[in-house]
């Protein structure tokens, strides 16, 4: 067994977004943490390289307050297997200036005239 599956960490999750025919979709699986620090999920779906997907803690009592954190595909396992293909996740962050920009838009859109 290799050093990074013997460190792997796993977590139910709950993805969605919009696959290659831009339809949107739900599907359930398990976000890998290996040794490596590599996030990787298998899906059925099929998902081109740079999409965003939003996945949701579902794992036990976490799943009544877990919020869906954003993802992007960074790389795409070039093996199907009958469980799907493997693809390898980084998080999103959002940039410091559009952070600003919206809390400032939802704050003025709060304040009455």
């Amino acid at each position: 067994m290799a050093f990074d599956e013997m460190h792997e960490s796993r977590s139910r999750v709950e993805v969605s977004g919009w696959d290659m025919a831009e339809e949107f979709f739900v599907e359930k699986g398990f976000l890998s943490v290996g040794g490596d620090g590599v996030q990787r999920i298998m899906l059925q779906t099929g998902l081109r390289l740079g999409s965003f997907v939003f996945l949701r803690c579902i794992d036990g009592v976490s799943a009544f307050r877990s919020v869906p954190v954003t993802y992007q595909v960074v790389s795409i396992s070039e093996n199907w297997a009958r469980a799907g293909r493997e693809f390898s996740l980084r998080p999103v962050r959002p940039r410091q200036g559009q952070t600003a920009e919206f809390s400032g838009y939802i704050f003025s859109e709060a304040m009455p005239n």
